[in-house]
């Protein structure tokens, strides 16, 4: 049984793990658990996406917390074959050098048949602070931290249209795998395996992790 590593993460290194900057314009960023403290900001962040029209997470941040601490915890009763299930994954904020949010990154442990389709790893940075190579630093810390807790690879997926996330894959040392066709993200869980990989409009990356 893989022990939940978030509190691991907490207890080992209260301040969080730090980043280089960069690119001129972004600061230093550290990555750390999501907490009750950070609300008034999270409520920030949620407000610019919303006005960007871009997806928020629904009902409040207690309920948030709650889902990011359980989904964190192993569950022997989850059938990880089943493509509706992520298995482990943890949940980071990104803070800068004032301690200002600037995004929010997830890193599923597990590759089986949904993350080899949606990816192990899912990022955004507030609309506020984007194009500043932040999100290349969020990634870069997960794969260190990832790397760190035995992974060698993590495989990420993402829409061919979105030019700037994968300009922050292939900056982290992405290599091409393959992609799909066409996508209907908001049908995932409501499609079968075979159908969900004839749906995708993505292309899939691998990073491999130095040891």
């Amino acid at each position: 049984m893989r022990e939940n590593l978030a509190h691991l993460f907490r207890r080992s290194n209260d301040k969080g793990i730090k980043a280089p900057a960069s690119g001129k314009s972004a600061g230093k960023l550290t990555l750390k658990v999501p907490s009750k403290e950070d609300e008034e900001q999270v409520l920030s962040v949620r407000q610019e996406l919303i006005e960007n029209g871009e997806s928020v997470f629904p009902g409040s941040y207690a309920e948030f917390l709650k889902m990011v601490e359980e989904n964190a915890v192993p569950d022997e009763s989850e059938e990880i074959e089943n493509v509706t299930k992520t298995g482990v994954k943890e949940t980071f904020f990104a803070f800068d050098e004032n301690d200002r949010l600037i995004g929010c990154i997830d890193y599923n442990h597990d590759l089986n048949p949904l993350t080899k389709l949606i990816g192990q790893v899912g990022y955004t940075v507030r609309p506020s602070e984007r194009r500043k190579g932040y999100a290349t630093q969020m990634l870069r810390l997960v794969t260190e931290y990832a790397g760190g807790n035995g992974a060698d690879s993590l495989l990420l997926t993402v829409d061919r249209a979105n030019k700037a996330s994968i300009k922050t894959i292939e900056n982290n040392g992405g290599k091409k795998l393959l992609s799909y066709p066409a996508r209907f993200a908001n049908k995932i869980l409501e499609l079968n395996q075979q159908d969900l990989m004839k749906s995708r409009k993505a292309v899939v990356y691998m990073i491999n992790i130095e040891s």
